[in-house]
């Protein structure tokens, strides 16, 4: 703590120590339960506030391309190092954090109020400025809370009322991911304007990603309402207005949480919106999606259904963010019962998810390649980085309910590791059952395919999911496919299919997790280390689009000694007129 203790010093001697902070909101801050991580934000902003004004304001301009703030590492150094400067009443940790404050201004502090409100426009998500004064409002309301001074929270109350006033005007750039010189104009009140699965939100985003996006100013008024600064611009009830625009505006996309890849915004979003309004009931509906996702999106073994590495990494990680992040002792106001008869007294909220959340974690750490890469399943970019705290898997495994087991044999240099997949199709899923995949002699041997063409490639992502592109076999020229001229192995909704309590998501029916056509495993043998075999059936895999009764693959991994290990493959078809046996190098190479 000497570089902290020094900052402090340095900062309390050139400003003036700040009086009683005026933020003492209803609503619980969010502190992480890690003492660890609250000294490392504020060893962090101290190390930073020591040097010149110039240095915090250049490191926040070099994260002002990410827009949202959540996700900017010096963003949340900075809010978690407000939230315990408030709570402490420390006049030096406050002199500190509001330096740090006063960086992200820069010469916005100079501008009285109008000329502040001025600066925000109608063109929504089309005028980047719009992004910058969200993020302003935030700072100033910050140092009103550090410092008491009213003119602070003029200014973002005065910012928070033109945004009242021109939201409900901004056009809906859709879709959310072409160039915003494509994207049409849509207005909010257009039928289908949030039909698509690719729709924009209010701040042009996915979405998904809108309530993240709006959360800024949601704690800027929370962090001036103490001021009255809002009541005396009459603007209090256009401001609550347009947060529940925000909330309405989600609820136009769906009225039912999708349990999608993209869910842990949104969850996150009725969180920050549910403790910073105050609506506890918000915060009760976010906590029971971030559960139900659990429930509703998850193998038993702790595969995303999706079974791809990448999607499932980001995931979990968001996930496990929101369990580290928010609502660390949140209780409920005296009184308050949820819908459903519930309350929050002291939550833990990572208690809630502990066991799932862990069987999903570990999925990370086992699907690891020596080269710290992450296997290329289904679609994962290539190369995915693992996590840093990963180590690769030194005994063989299966994921019996996802549909692929690995064997290991060796160490180090000497390690090979021989991969059978059986998955079924679906959202972000490759035609791919019984493929190969094989690490040996230092080097990805024979890999999956990459998501979307590398730069400079000429293939297409239509190759990269297809059949032909991985090492297994591949009957008459033909896809693997879940529906085909014979047959369909998609399934419809039957009484055994209710989860109790949750509706059907968007997607549950759709071929996201319809699909039936996964593998059946027949063997998984690893008793004696120097001959391990797994063998799986995959004859629904092609049977709808090709006349086979047998598609069964065998593969042992074989121990010569200490040094070299070799592979056996068995390759069974039964029906169709050819069948290609596929051998691959690592194809993203």
């Amino acid at each position: 703590m000497g570089c902290l203790a020094s900052a402090l010093s340095i900062a309390a001697a050139a400003t003036t120590a700040p009086v009683e902070p005026m933020v003492s909101p209803a609503f619980v801050f969010p502190l992480p339960k890690s003492s660890a991580m609250l000294a490392d934000a504020d060893a962090a902003l101290a190390g930073r506030a020591s040097g010149p004004q110039s240095a915090l304001a250049a490191a926040h301009e070099s994260e002002r391309h990410e827009e949202r703030l959540f996700v900017r590492p010096d963003e949340r150094e900075l809010l978690l190092s407000f939230e315990r400067a408030v709570l402490s009443r420390d006049p030096q940790r406050m002199a500190i954090v509001e330096r740090a404050v006063r960086a992200t201004l820069g010469d916005l502090l100079d501008r009285t109020p109008a000329e502040l409100a001025a600066l925000v426009s109608a063109e929504g998500a089309v005028d980047a400025r719009n992004f910058e004064m969200r993020d302003a409002c935030l700072h100033f309301a910050m140092l009103y809370g550090l410092t008491g001074d009213r003119s602070q929270a003029d200014r973002t109350a005065a910012i928070l009322a033109r945004f009242a006033a021109v939201i409900p005007q901004w056009p809906i750039m859709n879709p959310y991911y072409a160039p915003m010189a494509e994207r049409r104009r849509d207005s909010q009140s257009s039928p289908g304007t949030f039909a698509s699965e690719y729709a924009a939100g209010l701040w042009g985003k996915w979405i998904y990603m809108d309530l993240v996006m709006g959360t800024p100013l949601v704690q800027a008024r929370a962090f001036i309402a103490r001021s009255g600064a809002l009541a005396d611009l009459g603007a209090d009830s256009a401001v609550s207005s347009m947060f529940e625009l925000h909330l309405a505006t989600q609820r136009k996309f769906g009225a039912q949480p999708d349990y999608s890849n993209m869910d842990s915004f949104q969850i996150r979003g009725k969180l920050d919106f549910g403790r910073y309004l105050p609506d506890p009931q918000l915060v009760h509906d976010g906590v029971s999606h971030l559960k139900a996702m659990f429930r509703v999106g998850f193998y038993p073994d702790g595969w995303w259904h999706e079974g791809s590495p990448a999607y499932h990494g980001d995931l979990v990680n968001g996930l496990k963010l929101i369990t580290s992040d928010l609502l660390a002792g949140y209780s409920d106001p005296s009184g308050f019962r949820a819908t459903d008869g519930t309350r929050f007294d002291g939550l833990d909220l990572a208690a809630e998810v502990r066991a799932p959340l862990a069987r999903a974690e570990s999925i990370v750490r086992r699907t690891v390649l020596p080269d710290q890469t992450m296997m290329g399943i289904h679609d994962t970019p290539w190369p995915t980085i693992a996590p840093s705290a990963s180590s690769v898997p030194s005994r063989s495994f299966l994921f019996g309910a996802m549909g692929q087991g690995t064997l290991v044999s060796g160490t180090g240099a000497a390690q090979a590791l021989a991969t059978l997949h059986w998955s079924r199709a679906g959202s972000h899923a490759h035609f791919d059952a019984l493929s190969l995949f094989l690490w040996a002699k230092g080097t990805e041997a024979i890999s999956g395919t990459q998501y979307r063409p590398l730069p400079g490639s000429a293939s297409k992502r239509e190759w990269h999911q297809s059949t032909a592109a991985f090492a297994t076999v591949v009957v008459d020229g033909l896809n693997q496919s879940p529906v085909g001229p014979s047959r369909s192995h998609r399934r419809s909704p039957g009484p055994d299919d209710v989860i109790p309590g949750l509706p059907d998501s968007r997607w549950r029916w759709g071929q996201s997790m319809s699909c039936n056509d996964a593998g059946d495993l027949r063997l998984f043998s690893t008793e004696f280390p120097e001959v391990q075999v797994i063998e799986a059936d995959a004859v629904k895999a092609y049977d709808a689009v090709a006349d086979i009764s047998m598609y069964r693959r065998t593969v042992a991994l074989v121990r010569i000694d200490e040094v070299d290990s070799y592979v056996v493959d068995i390759f069974r078809v039964r029906g169709g007129q050819s069948h290609d046996y596929m051998l691959h190098s690592a194809l993203q190479m």
